[in-house]
């Protein structure tokens, strides 16, 4: 939770302690997860139905095979962002509990994704059309070094492109 810096969390757990807090009277301190069974099952009781209506459908699927948990995190940018996901991942797939499917999403991840797809197609992109360039100057000029030569202007105004997108 700290290295996330976690904010706001969403999940099946906040609808038992939200339940949990409703028997108990909306005690603030009763906010959280029941501690006996008993207490649990109690708490489960009184959400079945809720939970068949499809009250809680956008955390909780109403067979109980699917759960969603959402969380607000800070921006850390894309690249470490990407570290600390694959670290995420590494940990959920060396948990012992039994295999969970973790599927990232929310707005910062899905830009960073699109920027990353971006990025790649821009590079096949521009080097496909300097190939094009070198192969049009090989057939004008019949000359393997002439056509080397003539990329060299047609790489210098991409690299400066490229730096100053960096840049900003």
């Amino acid at each position: 939770k700290s290295e996330y810096q976690i904010g706001l969390v969403i999940s099946p757990l906040s609808i038992i302690r939200a339940a949990n807090k409703t028997i108990n009277g909306g005690s603030s301190n009763m906010y959280r997860i029941p501690e006996s069974e008993r207490e649990l099952k109690q708490d489960m009781k009184l959400l079945q139905n809720q939970i068949r209506a499809g009250k809680f459908k956008s955390i909780l699927s109403m067979d109980l095979r699917h759960a969603r948990l959402s969380a607000k995190i800070k921006d850390f940018g894309s690249n470490k962002l990407q570290k600390m996901n694959d670290k995420f991942k590494e940990w959920i797939s060396n948990e012992p509990t039994p295999p969970l499917e973790v599927l990232l999403t929310g707005g910062a991840y899905l830009m960073d994704k699109t920027n990353e797809t971006l990025v790649g197609y821009l590079l096949k992109g521009i080097a496909l059309a300097l190939l094009v360039v070198w192969a049009i100057v090989l057939l004008l000029f019949r000359s393997i070094r002439l056509a080397s030569l003539a990329i060299i202007p047609n790489i210098l105004p991409l690299l400066a492109i490229a730096g100053l997108m960096g840049f900003f």
